[in-house]
């Protein structure tokens, strides 16, 4: 359970963080690395504002798309650890469940 938390909050750290550098470039109309080497050796596109957006978007869209999977993964993770079952446990006794008021009718 500590995987899948630790991986959902890394993606929201990045969506995050794609959100305010999307904000610091539309604010500054120009390049989001403040004269640090290392942020222009690894960003694509830092100084074309015209390239680096829609990369950007196109990451975050990436990562929203990871955080509802990894979200109802933790969901599912968090509900079968509360009920203290498999998921395989908890649907088959559902199952059966409704087997037993068919028959009963």
């Amino acid at each position: 359970m500590f995987f899948l938390t630790s991986m959902w909050i890394k993606i929201v750290y990045h969506i995050v963080f794609g959100i305010i550098s999307i904000k610091k470039a539309i604010v500054n109309k120009g390049p989001t690395c403040d004269n640090n080497e290392m942020c222009y050796e690894f960003c694509i596109g830092c100084d074309n504002i015209i390239i680096y957006i829609p990369t950007v978007i196109i990451s975050l869209s990436v990562c929203f798309f990871f955080l509802m999977m990894s979200s109802l993964l933790l969901y599912t993770h968090i509900k079968n650890y509360l009920a203290n079952r498999t998921t395989n446990e908890r649907l088959s006794s559902n199952k059966k469940g409704s087997k037993n008021r068919l028959k009963k009718s």
